[in-house]
């Protein structure tokens, strides 16, 4: 999805694929607030990094739920600064990819594993057998390993 939002935070353009999550057309969107588009930034952070954004010129990214006609759906936007000629940022290119599937798949990951670091746990605490420790270990092991590649992302 692609649109322009002008320094007042209102939409100036949208693509059909914008127009089409939301179940109308495009030329209904212009001058709406562009946090229809956006969804809302709770974090004092989020606020921070997007004001810096508009003062310095750099893009911003952030992953939020939108919620559309047909339902909330997780976007990761790029807002991309547009300068004016005299140095200000005058508008934002924003750019969105509806990352839900994703999103579902990853929580579902780390849900599995931490079911899976629960039971390693529970059964170590019952199995006195050296050979079947040892096992319980490495899958506790592999769990958190995998588990800390998920942070990560």
């Amino acid at each position: 999805m692609v649109y322009l939002i002008d320094g007042d935070f209102n939409v100036k353009y949208v693509n059909e694929s914008v127009a089409e999550k939301f179940q109308c057309k495009s030329c209904d969107l212009v001058g709406k607030s562009a946090w229809n588009l956006l969804g809302s930034i709770d974090s004092k952070t989020g606020k921070q990094n997007l004001m810096k954004a508009l003062e310095s010129g750099t893009p911003f990214q952030k992953t939020s739920e939108v919620t559309f006609p047909s339902g909330p759906r997780i976007l990761a936007t790029v807002l991309f600064p547009i300068k004016s000629k005299r140095g200000k940022v005058s508008e934002m290119l924003g750019v969105s990819y509806d990352v839900t599937g994703h999103h579902a798949r990853d929580q579902l990951v780390r849900n599995k594993m931490e079911i899976i670091i629960g039971y390693t746990e529970m059964l170590s605490a019952i199995i006195e057998d050296d050979k079947a420790r040892k096992m319980l270990n490495r899958i506790r092991k592999a769990s958190n390993d995998l588990q800390m590649r998920y942070e990560s992302k």
